[in-house]
């Protein structure tokens, strides 16, 4: 799926979550 698949809200809600996605990193990483 590529961001021009998904819709502008979609695309925009994925923004969102990034910095949250980037924080849960610590817990993947060893």
């Amino acid at each position: 799926v590529t961001l021009v698949d998904l819709d502008p809200e979609a695309v925009a809600e994925a923004r969102a979550r990034v910095p949250s996605l980037q924080h849960d990193r610590d817990f993947a990483e060893p």
